[in-house]
C-alpha cells in the first residue's frame, strides 16, 4: 500500500468531518440567505476558496469561522444551527488519537470532557488560544 493511501486511511475520519462541516455551512448559508460571495468578501478570500471550504476540500480557519459565526448571529440563526456549526468545526479541527489507535492520556480525556461543557463562543476562544500557543511553540523550536 502506498504512503498516500495509508495517509488517506488515517485522515479519513478527519476529512469526513471537514466535509460534513462544509455541507452544513452550505446549508446554513442557503437557509439564512448569505451568499458565498458575501462570505468571500468579508473574509478577504476568493469565492472559489469558499466553495472549497463548503466542499470539504479546504479547512475553515478559526478566524474565518468566527467571522462566519458572527454573520450567522446577525442573521438571527437558530441556536441549534449555531451549536451544530460549532461542534462540526471543532470535530473538523481535532483528530482524536483513538481514531488512529493511540490511547488518550488522562489529562487529554479531562481536557476533552471540559471542552465539551463549554458554550460555543468559549470553545472558539479555546481553539484560537491553542492554535496561537502551538504556533508560538513551533517558532521557539526553530
Amino acid at each position: 500500500m502506498s504512503w498516500r493511501k495509508q495517509e488517506e486511511q488515517v485522515m479519513s475520519p478527519y476529512m469526513d468531518k471537514r466535509r460534513e462541516l462544509g455541507i452544513w455551512l452550505k446549508v446554513l448559508l442557503a437557509k439564512y440567505g448569505i451568499r458565498q460571495t458575501q462570505i468571500a468578501s468579508k473574509l478577504g478570500i476568493t469565492r472559489q476558496y469558499v466553495c472549497q471550504i463548503c466542499g470539504g476540500k479546504s479547512p475553515l480557519a478559526p478566524e474565518h469561522f468566527k467571522t462566519i459565526y458572527d454573520m450567522l448571529l446577525e442573521m438571527q440563526a437558530a441556536e441549534s444551527d449555531l451549536k451544530r456549526f460549532v461542534q462540526l468545526h471543532i470535530d473538523s479541527k481535532v483528530m482524536i488519537p483513538y481514531m488512529v489507535g493511540a490511547d488518550l492520556a488522562d489529562i487529554e480525556i479531562t481536557l476533552l470532557r471540559k471542552f465539551r461543557q463549554l458554550p460555543p463562543r468559549h470553545k472558539d476562544q479555546v481553539i484560537i488560544y491553542i492554535e496561537t500557543l502551538a504556533e508560538s511553540c513551533r517558532k521557539e523550536e526553530e
